[in-house]
C-alpha cells in the first residue's frame, strides 16, 4: 500500500545523508588548513597572489625548537618575497630622500631581512647598560636611520607613560638595537600624562599621534603604539605597517605564548596614518586599566578593516613584572568595550580629544611629550550603549531546514 507521507520522509533521509557526506569531506579536506590561520590571513589581506608561497608546508606550531625553526623559515621566506614587492617607498618619499642633504643617488633600498638577524634578542633584565653602538648615528629625539641604504618605512614608536622609569630604561636598551638591526628609519616618542591622577592610556596614545602628525619636520609611514613593559624575544619579528592594522605583540611568556582570546588587540599595535584616522583613533573614555584594546578591535571592524598577526614562532614577547599601580586601577567599565558601538566610535576618539600640551622635549634617546587631559575629556558617559552587532549579508537557510519547514507546514494544513 502506498502512503503519501513516505515520499517526504525518504527525501529527508536522502538529503540528510548527502549533507553528512559533504560535511565529512569538508572537515577532512579543510580543517588541517586552519592551523595556518595567522599566515593565511596575513597573505589574504596583504597580497592575494602570494598565497601559493605557503602551499609547501602546513605550520602546526608547537613548543619544540625544531618546529618553531621550520615555522620561522617558511614564514620569513614568504614575508621576504612579499616585502620586496609591496613594502616600497612611494615616489614622493624617494624624492624627499634625493632632495635631502645626504647622497642617496647610488643607494639601494634596505633589505627586507637583514643578514645580521639571529632570532634572539638580548633581554638582560638585571641591569641596564646602554652600549656605545646604540649612540652611533642616533640623532636628538631618539631618531635613527641607516646611512648606507634607503629605509622601506619610517616608523614612529609611541609609548604611553607614567611612573615607569625603570621599565623605560630597559625598553630603550632593548629597542634601539632591535630597530637598528632591522634597518628602520624610526623615532621613539614617550607620551607622559601629568593630570589628572587616574591614567588614561588610550587618550595619551591619541595625544602622541596628534602631536607627531602636527610637525612637518618628521613624517612617518607607520605608527606603532607600544606598552613600555612589552619586550620582543625574536629580532626576526619585523616591525612595520601593512594594508590592514597589525597586532604586533600577541604571544607572551606570561600566558605560555597563547592568546587569551582570538580577538585580543593589545600590547603593541601598528597602523598607517589613514588606518588610524579612519578608525577615529582610540577611545578617550577608558580611565584606568583595561578596555581600550577591545574597544579598538571593534573600531577597526567598524572601519571595514581586519587585522593580522605574525605567527608565534617569531612574535614572542616578554612582559616585565611590576607591582599594581595605584594611579592605574582596574577600569570598572571595561566590559563595555566588548560591545559593538558604531555610533560611539564616530563621536569619541581623535575628534573629541581635548588636552593641554605641557612640554615637547627632544632628548638623546627619545622625544618626550608631556600633556594634561582637560576636564571635558575626563567626563564619563552615563548612558548605556546599545547592544548592536555588525550588519551581515542575509543568507538563505540550508536546504535541509527549508525542506523540514515545508513538510511541517503541509502537515499542519492537513
Amino acid at each position: 500500500m502506498f502512503y503519501p507521507s513516505a515520499v517526504p520522509i525518504r527525501c529527508l533521509l536522502a538529503l540528510l545523508a548527502t549533507q553528512i557526506v559533504l560535511y565529512a569531506i569538508f572537515v577532512i579536506r579543510i580543517s588541517p588548513r586552519k592551523r595556518n590561520t595567522n599566515i593565511s590571513r596575513m597573505l589574504k589581506y596583504l597580497n592575494r597572489s602570494e598565497t601559493e608561497l605557503y602551499k609547501n608546508g602546513d605550520l602546526n606550531i608547537t613548543e619544540t625548537k625544531e618546529d618553531n625553526d621550520e615555522c620561522a623559515k617558511i614564514f620569513l621566506n614568504g614575508y621576504s618575497k612579499y616585502c620586496v614587492k609591496a613594502i616600497v617607498p612611494s615616489l614622493k618619499v624617494l624624492k624627499q630622500y634625493l632632495d635631502s642633504a645626504g647622497d642617496w643617488t647610488n643607494k639601494d633600498l634596505c633589505p627586507c631581512l637583514p643578514q645580521n638577524l639571529t632570532g634572539k634578542v638580548n633581554l638582560n633584565m638585571g641591569s641596564v647598560k646602554l652600549s656605545a653602538e646604540i649612540f652611533n648615528g642616533l640623532r636628538p629625539g631618539g631618531h635613527w636611520a641607516p646611512s648606507w641604504c634607503i629605509p622601506r618605512q619610517r616608523i614612529a614608536i609611541i609609548i604611553p607613560f607614567r611612573d615607569r622609569a625603570s621599565h623605560l630604561d630597559l625598553f630603550l636598551q632593548v629597542f634601539h638595537p632591535f630597530l637598528q638591526k632591522q634597518l628602520h628609519s624610526y623615532s621613539i616618542f614617550v607620551i607622559e600624562q601629568k593630570d589628572p591622577k587616574i591614567f588614561n592610556k588610550a587618550a595619551m596614545m591619541n595625544v602622541g599621534f596628534v602631536e607627531i602628525t602636527k610637525r612637518p619636520d618628521r613624517v612617518f609611514d607607520c605608527f606603532i603604539f607600544h606598552d613600555v613593559d612589552t619586550l620582543p624575544q625574536d629580532d626576526r619579528n619585523i616591525y612595520g605597517c601593512y594594508k590592514v592594522p597589525k597586532h604586533v605583540a600577541a604571544y607572551f611568556d606570561k600566558f605560555k605564548y597563547k592568546l587569551n582570546y582570538h580577538k585580543i588587540f593589545g600590547g603593541a599595535t601598528a597602523f598607517t596614518r589613514r588606518q588610524f584616522e579612519l578608525s577615529n583613533g582610540y577611545s578617550n573614555e577608558f580611565w584606568g586599566w583595561g578596555g581600550e584594546d577591545d574597544d579598538m578591535e571593534k573600531r577597526i571592524t567598524a572601519a571595514n578593516f581586519s587585522f593580522i598577526r605574525f605567527p608565534k614562532c617569531v612574535a614572542r614577547y616578554t612582559m616585565i613584572k611590576h607591582a599594581e599601580d595605584r594611579d592605574n586601577p582596574k577600569n570598572k567599565r571595561a566590559s563595555i568595550a566588548k560591545q559593538y558601538r558604531p555610533d560611539v566610535y564616530k563621536s569619541d576618539g581623535l575628534n573629541s580629544l581635548k588636552y593641554t600640551l605641557i612640554a615637547y622635549e627632544e632628548r638623546l634617546l627619545y622625544t618626550k611629550i608631556i600633556a594634561s587631559l582637560t576636564s571635558t575629556t575626563t567626563k564619563t558617559t552615563t548612558t548605556t550603549a546599545r547592544k548592536t552587532t555588525p550588519k551581515r549579508p542575509t543568507q538563505r537557510r540550508p536546504l535541509l531546514r527549508r525542506v523540514i519547514r515545508r513538510v511541517k507546514r503541509k502537515g499542519k494544513q492537513r
